[in-house]
C-alpha cells in the first residue's frame, strides 16, 4: 500500500474525526505554519461558537456553493429550509405558507426533522450528491499530484544521474562524455545505458565545466524546491480528502437519521389523525345522547362522592396506622427497658454467684483447719494413760 505524507489510505478512510477537534481533545493547540493555511471549518465554527465538526461541515458546504446545506440562516446551522424565503412553509419543510400544521409538530421539531412533506428525502440525496462529486473532485486533484509528483521525481533521479557522470567525468579527465555512463551500466537505471538520461541539457554531451556545475547545481536546487512544494501540497490535498471523506460519512450519517425521523413522524401523524378521527365519530354519537350524557354526569358525582369517602376512610386507616405506630414505639420502649433490667440482674446474679463461692471456700478452709486442729489435739492426748 502506497504511503502519502505518513498515512496510508486505510487511515485516511478510518480516520474518526476532524483533526481540529483530535487537537482540541488532546488539548494541543492547532498547528499553523505559515506555508499552510489554518482549517477554515475550525475557523468558522470558532468564530460562531459552534464545534469544530459542524463548521468544517458548514465551511465545506459554502466553499462548494451548496445552498440548501449552508444553513445561513433559520433558526440552526444547516437548516435545510433556511433559504427559502417567508412565504414558503413556517416549518421549514418547503411547502406553502397556507398548508396544516401536524399535530405532534411540537416546538422541539426545529429545522423540519419530522416534516411529513417527504422534501427531505430530496435534500438528503442533494447533499450525498454533492459530498460525492466534491470527494471525487478531490480525488481527481490528488492522482494529478501524485502523477506530477512522479515527474518529479524522474527528473530528480535523472539529474542525480547527471550529477554522478558529471562527477565522474570530472574525476577521470580524458575518458570521453560517456565514460562515466560506462562505469554505471550495472546500476540499477538500465534504461539509461550508454545514452543520457531524458530531460537532460546539453551540457552533458560537452566536457565539464564550473559554469556548466553551476547550472546544473541550480537546475536541481529549482527541482528540489519544486519537489519541496508539491509534496507539502500533496500533503495538504491528503488532508482535505480525509476530513472530506470524514464529513461525507458523518452527513450521510445525519441524512439516515434524519430520514428515518421522517418515517417515524409520518407513521405518528398516520396514528394521530386515526385516533382523532375515532374521538370525532364518538364525539357524534353522544352529542345525540343527552340522556347518556346526564347519567355520566350523575355517575361521575357518583364516583366523587365515593372518592371522597375513600379519602376519609384513608385518613382514618391513616390516623389508626399512626396510633398503633406509637403504641408499637412504646412496647418497644418498654421491651428496651426490661432487657435492660434483666441484663442488670443477670450481672447481680453472677456477682452474687462469685461472692458465694468465695465464702463457701473461706468455709471450708475454716472447717479444714479447725478439723486439723482437732487432730493435732488428739494426737497430743492419746499417750496419756486412761486415769
Amino acid at each position: 500500500m502506497k504511503k502519502t505524507g505518513g498515512l496510508c489510505r486505510k487511515d485516511l478512510n478510518t480516520m474518526p474525526m476532524c483533526k481540529a477537534q483530535a487537537y482540541k481533545e488532546m488539548g494541543l493547540p492547532i498547528p499553523r505554519p505559515d506555508n499552510k493555511p489554518p482549517c477554515p471549518g475550525a475557523k468558522f465554527a470558532a468564530s460562531m461558537g459552534w464545534n469544530e465538526n459542524q463548521g468544517c461541515r458548514n465551511e465545506l458546504n459554502k466553499s462548494v456553493n451548496c445552498p440548501d446545506m449552508q444553513g445561513t440562516g433559520g433558526n440552526t446551522p444547516g437548516c435545510v429550509c433556511s433559504t427559502k424565503g417567508p412565504s414558503q412553509c413556517p416549518m421549514h419543510c418547503g411547502r406553502s405558507a397556507n398548508h396544516t400544521r401536524p399535530m405532534n409538530m411540537g416546538s422541539g421539531d426545529v429545522g423540519g426533522a419530522n416534516c411529513p412533506c417527504g422534501c427531505l428525502g430530496q435534500v438528503a440525496q442533494c447533499k450525498k450528491a454533492d459530498m460525492e462529486a466534491v470527494v471525487q473532485t478531490m480525488e481527481q486533484e490528488v492522482k494529478s499530484l501524485q502523477k506530477e509528483l512522479e515527474l518529479v521525481q524522474a527528473e530528480r533521479r535523472g539529474l542525480a544521474l547527471q550529477k554522478k557522470l558529471l562527477n565522474c567525468m570530472a574525476d577521470t579527465g580524458t575518458g570521453g562524455p560517456y565514460s562515466g555512463a560506462r562505469s554505471l551500466d550495472d546500476g540499477p537505471s538500465t534504461g539509461a545505458r550508454n545514452q543520457p538520461p531524458p530531460n537532460k541539457p546539453l551540457v552533458l554531451l560537452q566536457k565539464p565545466t564550473p559554469e556548466n556545475l553551476s547550472a546544473v547545481e541550480l537546475q536541481l536546487n529549482s527541482l528540489r524546491e519544486q519537489y519541496r512544494k508539491l509534496q507539502e501540497d500533496y500533503n495538504a490535498k491528503v488532508e482535505e480528502v480525509s476530513m472530506v471523506r470524514v464529513e461525507y460519512e458523518a452527513a450521510k450519517r445525519d441524512a439516515l437519521a434524519l430520514l428515518e425521523k421522517c418515517r417515524e413522524a409520518e407513521a405518528r401523524v398516520d396514528d394521530l389523525l386515526e385516533r382523532l378521527r375515532i374521538i370525532e365519530l364518538e364525539k357524534n354519537k353522544m352529542a345525540g345522547s343527552k340522556d347518556q350524557m346526564m347519567e355520566l354526569d350523575q355517575q361521575l358525582i357518583l364516583a366523587k362522592q365515593r372518592y371522597r369517602e375513600g379519602q376519609e376512610e384513608l385518613e382514618e386507616i391513616k390516623t389508626t396506622m399512626q396510633d398503633q405506630m406509637l403504641q408499637l414505639e412504646e412496647y418497644r420502649n418498654k421491651y428496651l427497658t426490661a432487657q435492660q433490667t434483666v441484663e442488670e440482674q443477670r450481672r447481680q446474679i453472677d456477682i452474687m454467684e462469685l461472692e458465694n463461692n468465695r465464702i463457701s471456700e473461706q468455709v471450708n478452709l475454716e472447717i479444714q483447719r479447725v478439723k486439723t486442729q482437732f487432730q493435732e489435739k488428739l494426737q497430743e492426748l492419746t499417750p496419756l494413760p486412761d486415769c
